[in-house]
């Protein structure tokens, strides 16, 4: 029931669970009863947890005891939590990030193959599209050639963040780093919140309006400096060096230095790269959605 209802509240739920001795045979009349009742049990189990939505992973000689929340909290121990009773058990609890990081990366526990969450390009492309624009549209939205738009939604690694903040901000999007374990949760949030395709009948003429201004009037020189704030402050709260994370995204710690400092000409495959080595994802997020997934780092 608790799975149930954090599901409700739209958390993302990933079980990872041993996968028994014969699972694949489990649909064969050959099995002794014994082993076919306990797989059928299994199974029933299985498809319990998937029809609330949760994602089940069945993994050979997983046997770790482990529930992990968010990318802060780490409970270890000897007790399986769906299968307990009336046994004694332990368990530790770590609220350190550093000690989950450690703990996802020991034992794999990302990415879960049933979370595939769309790339910034899929999504701007997506959003374009149901808008009803063409790539010329939005790039005299954006003040930029339609070249750039074109590399953008291609997914060139070449991009600068510059002006992938210009395109996303034409688009109503903000550009964000999340914790990996929540980009699934937080695209569910955006494919909701995206008109499907010619949906919005006067989008092309409300678009028309802005074609003859750019839409950012800020500074060129600078990321959104919740980028850089962030990216800085979860360095420092694993405890590494500039140093450390370049050598961990295998890149010049000046590219380090650049990214916490806010440098707009970084290209985005560097700060992917850098943001891979904390345990962040880049993403764009829709503006009214962006105070709410802000807070989740």
């Amino acid at each position: 029931m608790h799975l149930h209802q954090a599901m409700k509240r739209g958390v993302s739920v990933c079980v990872l669970i041993q996968e028994p001795r014969d699972w694949n045979r489990r649909h064969e009349a050959a099995l002794a009863a014994a082993d076919d009742a306990k797989l059928k049990l299994i199974d029933a189990a299985v498809e319990l947890l998937q029809s609330l939505g949760i994602h089940v992973t069945l993994r050979p000689k997983m046997h770790e005891k482990l529930i992990v929340i968010d990318d802060r909290i780490l409970w270890e121990g000897s007790m399986n939590m769906l299968s307990w009773f009336n046994t004694t058990e332990r368990y530790r609890r770590f609220s350190d990030r550093a000690e989950v990081a450690h703990a996802i990366e020991k034992h794999k526990l990302l990415p879960c193959r049933h979370c595939v969450v769309p790339t910034i390009s899929e999504v701007l492309s997506a959003s374009r599209l149901s808008l009803g624009l063409t790539q010329h549209d939005v790039a005299r939205m954006a003040g930029v050639h339609r070249r750039v738009i074109l590399e953008c939604e291609a997914g060139k690694r070449n991009t600068r963040m510059g002006n992938l903040e210009r395109i996303c901000d034409a688009l109503g999007f903000e550009v964000q780093i999340i914790p990996e374990h929540l980009g699934q949760t937080t695209q569910r949030l955006v494919r909701d919140g995206l008109p499907k395709v010619g949906q919005t009948k006067n989008s092309r003429l409300m678009a028309s309006n802005h074609h003859l201004t750019p839409t950012i009037s800020e500074s060129d020189h600078h990321l959104t400096p919740t980028i850089s704030e962030t990216l800085k402050h979860v360095r420092s709260s694993l405890g590494l060096t500039q140093q450390d994370v370049a050598t961990m995204a295998s890149l010049d710690r000046k590219l380090v230095r650049e990214c916490e400092s806010g440098k707009r000409d970084v290209r985005l495959e560097s700060l992917k790269r850098i943001c891979g080595a904390l345990g962040l994802e880049v993403q764009a997020i829709p503006k009214h959605l962006a105070h709410f997934t802000r807070q989740l780092v």
